[in-house]
């Protein structure tokens, strides 16, 4: 009886242990809206530091947000010159959008202390220096003040925020601007990476279905057969993972609950020293639901990154730069399979929803990341959901690349299969009334003439950062937007009683498709 009596005071000590460790961690980027619609921001004039390949400004900014850390003001950015292919697709599509819910924001939480060992993942493919901007002919130089007015009203709205860099690409034309910070004391500037959020979802549904046609594996193959022989999977509880199809998993149908990322077994995924992919199955021991429901969630993009990387042979990001990016001279790569790049933009956010303290500031400065970089823990659990790097003048471009009927990232064939696999409900994605085919998005775009157009592509948000990306067929125009703060979480200048989930991405996006559209 007296052992008996010391084993269970240890367990107890363990589990108040355990309960001590407890701590919130963001919900990996997908693409959702967790600011309740109401009235709209109030427009204020914020100063601004601004990089372009069209409209250098000589203003000397001055930091207006929370962070503490006092900033210089800044020199101006040269332009940004301008080479490329050109096309011309076109189609159209028309869809009433309706309102969405939206998504409470995460509950905070005891942070746990730091971990005494830092991470080191097994091995790294090279990062790609983002730094050298390719040459491309300019737009008008209407269309480029246009869009540049589109950019600077909407993020001067924008309450808290950091800085943002959009791209606009067509037909071999290229428009990028840049505004605000990186960081407290350095400029956003055009050729600054930062992460994409599930706009990443785009590299794994074209490499899958890519591989589909290349005959590695179909559409109707199951979990249990593609990773048969994959010993993190099959060390698993298999029984708590949906046996899905790759269809299934690519319409985020599979009935799959993804893994909450507040817990003690997310953390020792993140903090580990010695990472492996497949760690993630082993969270997976919850109920789910019947497949052929649509249900959102990152497991789903991390099966297929599995199965990817599994029935090729190589890494997931090695197979991204050989079957998608250098073919095409594109600069993208994954987190965390490659070192984090020198100069990513910082996330800022709400540092008590990532276990810190303080409201409005660095996330990666959070006390928990101090041995862990922010990016590197956060990529763990997210991988080829919510992980990828780039600038918006790369996803621009890979947009084009993708969607557009003149396009090299895929064949013809498999760009058919996946425009044509948009499943008939309406769901909401990024708090906004969309269409969900195999890792793509269709949304429809109000214009300034009572016009819609739609387009193609994938949101993200979370982690600090914020993403848009669209292709429209029937301008043949494309279109990235990104930001180190989730402006998808604040409401635009265009939202109103009838459309309240847009945010300042959506009432960019409308101002560059209707500028676009009233020039043709």
């Amino acid at each position: 009886m007296a052992n008996k009596s010391e084993i269970t005071a240890g367990h107890i000590r363990s589990i108040r242990l355990v309960i001590g460790l407890s701590l919130v961690f963001l919900i990996p980027g997908c693409g959702s809206n967790s600011g309740s619609p109401g009235s709209l921001p109030t427009l204020g004039p914020t100063p601004i530091a601004k990089t372009s390949n069209s409209n250098p400004q000589t203003q000397s900014p001055k930091l207006t947000i929370r962070p503490t850390v006092p900033v210089k003001a800044l020199p101006t950015a040269a332009p940004t010159a301008t080479i490329a292919k050109a096309p011309t697709p076109t189609a159209t599509a028309t869809v009433a959008p309706t309102v969405a819910p939206t998504v409470a924001p995460t509950p905070t939480m005891t942070p746990a202390p730091m971990p005494t060992v830092a991470p080191t993942p097994k091995s790294r493919t090279a990062t790609p220096d983002f730094s050298a901007p390719t040459s491309y002919p300019a737009f008008s130089e209407t269309l480029n003040l246009a869009f540049s007015k589109a950019l600077e009203e909407e993020f001067e709205a924008a309450t808290q925020k950091m800085g943002i860099s959009a791209a606009v690409y067509q037909n071999g034309l290229l428009w990028t601007q840049a505004l605000g910070w990186a960081n407290e004391s350095t400029p956003m500037t055009t050729t600054t990476p930062l992460r994409l959020m599930s706009t990443s979802r785009t590299f794994v549904g074209a490499l899958v279905l890519s591989q589909i046609e290349d005959g590695l594996y179909g559409l109707n193959d199951r979990l249990s057969t593609l990773l048969a022989d994959h010993s993190g999977y099959q060390s698993s509880d298999t029984s708590q993972i949906p046996d899905a199809t790759v269809e299934e998993l690519l319409t985020m149908t599979a009935g799959i609950i993804d893994v909450p990322m507040q817990g003690i077994g997310p953390y020792m995924v993140m903090t580990s020293p010695s990472w492996e992919k497949s760690d993630m199955l082993g969270l997976m021991n919850k109920p789910h639901n019947p497949p052929g429901t649509f249900r959102y969630g990152n497991d789903n993009s991390y099966l297929l990154g599995l199965i990817a990387e599994h029935l090729a042979g190589s890494g997931l990001n090695e197979l991204y730069q050989s079957e998608l990016l250098e073919p095409l001279s594109l600069k993208a790569a994954l987190l965390p399979e490659i070192e984090i790049p020198s100069g990513i933009a910082t996330p800022y956010g709400d540092r008590s929803q990532y276990g810190g303290s303080g409201g409005f500031g660095d996330l990666s400065q959070i006390p928990m990341y101090s041995k862990i970089p922010f990016n590197e823990a956060d990529s763990r659990v997210s991988w080829p959901g919510a992980s990828a790097v780039s600038t918006a003048e790369n996803m621009a471009r890979w947009a084009y690349e993708l969607y557009s009927s003149k396009g090299s990232a895929i064949t013809p064939e498999v760009r058919s299969q996946q425009i044509g696999s948009f499943r008939p409900e309406t769901i909401s994605l990024a708090a906004a009334p969309q269409k969900y085919g195999f890792h793509i998005a269709r949304k429809e775009h109000l214009l300034s003439d009572g016009t819609y157009v739609a387009t193609y592509g994938h949101p993200g948000g979370g982690a600090g950062y914020a993403s848009a990306l669209f292709y429209a067929p029937s301008l043949d125009l494309a279109v990235s937007i990104l930001s180190n703060t989730d402006l998808s979480m604040i409401l635009g200048t265009c939202a109103s009683r009838t459309e309240n989930w847009l945010g300042p991405f959506d009432c960019m996006t409308r101002k560059f498709l209707s500028a676009v559209a009233d020039q043709s």
